[in-house]
């Protein structure tokens, strides 16, 4: 028999066979029911004990295997995970820790992608995980909007300018954004990709009305520089200087697609006229 912190009373005698003890937890419970960390003194001494001596001990790569293989397919149950939110309620890291998980762990993996972290087969591996998980959690999968819906968001969004159209982020652009890889496109897509050239190229397809110079139909429409764009720089933001074009229409003028070979476009038209 055992007193209420565990100890075992005098004249006690232990029981020999595994029925007996059975049949003395069914009757009476176990020896340990009711005491906790909390009120029992002698466990929180050998808990301090043990933070006192693993100080500064690392646990080799076997315990941590042995440790993640036990705790493998384990889940908290519905009620453990509402104390533990409610527990963590309003608790934030602190600025040391940040500190610290800046320096071991997001340091290391900042502006590297997975393959280069994981590896070619394990990056895949992640990836199709991350999808089936994002396919089979995802509340809106096979849900669509009703058409009263529709019609209400429409209406909404009807009129609304975007605070971001016409704008550079300029600590997104360049060296600072996250994709910087030494200046590696070259100048006609950074002048293509540019808000000036979208500018240009809004305000020529506005000009014609939205419609073909040449057919006078509209759909997918493209804006094309009546001087060549490499040949005149000096005009390659001019209004005046761009016509609508479909297309098809757009295929079949002389500089789509540099038909004309480079060193021909740049001589003067009395070598042209020679040539032709």
């Amino acid at each position: 028999m055992r007193d209420k912190k565990g100890r075992f009373l005098k004249g006690h005698k232990a029981l020999g066979s595994s029925k007996a003890m059975i049949e003395y937890i069914k009757k009476n419970g176990p020896w340990c029911k009711g005491l906790t960390k909390e009120t029992d003194e002698r466990l929180m001494k050998i808990s301090r004990i043990t933070k006192e001596r693993m100080t500064g001990k690392k646990q080799s790569k076997k315990q941590i295997e042995n440790r993640v293989k036990a705790r493998k397919g384990f889940k908290h149950s519905e009620e453990t995970k509402k104390q533990l939110s409610e527990i963590n309620k309003g608790k934030h890291l602190s600025k040391e820790t940040i500190k610290i998980l800046d320096e071991k762990v997001y340091s290391k993996r900042r502006n590297r992608t997975y393959e280069e972290i994981y590896g070619i087969e394990k990056a895949k591996e992640l990836k199709q995980k991350f999808s089936e998980r994002m396919l089979k959690n995802n509340p809106y999968k096979g849900k669509h909007h009703s058409k009263e819906v529709g019609k209400r968001i429409s209406e909404k969004q009807m009129g609304r300018i975007p605070w971001n159209k016409g704008k550079e982020y300029q600590q997104m652009k360049g060296k600072n954004h996250h994709n910087w890889k030494g200046g590696i496109t070259p100048i006609n897509e950074k002048i293509r990709r540019s808000i000036e050239y979208k500018l240009w190229r809004k305000a020529v397809l506005e000009m014609d009305n939205y419609t073909c110079r040449f057919c006078g139909k509209g759909g997918y429409l493209e804006a094309d520089h009546i001087k060549s764009f490499s040949d005149y720089p000096e005009l390659r933001f001019v209004i005046d200087n761009g016509r609508t074009l479909c297309k098809n229409c757009h295929s079949k003028t002389d500089t789509y697609g540099g038909k004309k070979p480079y060193i021909i476009r740049n001589k003067p038209m009395s070598v042209m006229n020679i040539v032709k």
